[in-house]
């Protein structure tokens, strides 16, 4: 497993995990903003990861600036909750 494979598999487990904690019990409770990054992202971060996979080495160079950007806002929204 690379190194990318190793930080997209995180990211997944990470997103999956946001869906199942943090989604609403009511619907009229609020919506934590990590349930809704994940419900936004969690099919196109699977997508990448799928394509990851099959991808040669100058596809998986486009695709890293995706997976940084969505590492990123995954940190920053763990971050304002100290997670």
């Amino acid at each position: 497993m690379t190194v990318f494979e190793k930080e997209i598999a995180d990211m997944l487990r990470t997103l999956q995990e946001w869906y199942n904690r943090y989604a609403p019990r009511t619907p009229d409770e609020p919506q934590d903003d990590r349930f809704l990054y994940a419900l936004h992202t969690k099919d196109y971060a699977e997508y990448l990861s799928d394509q990851f996979r099959q991808a040669d080495q100058a596809e998986r160079l486009t695709m890293q600036e995706d997976i940084r950007r969505i590492e990123d806002e995954i940190r920053e929204l763990a971050g304002n909750d100290g997670e």
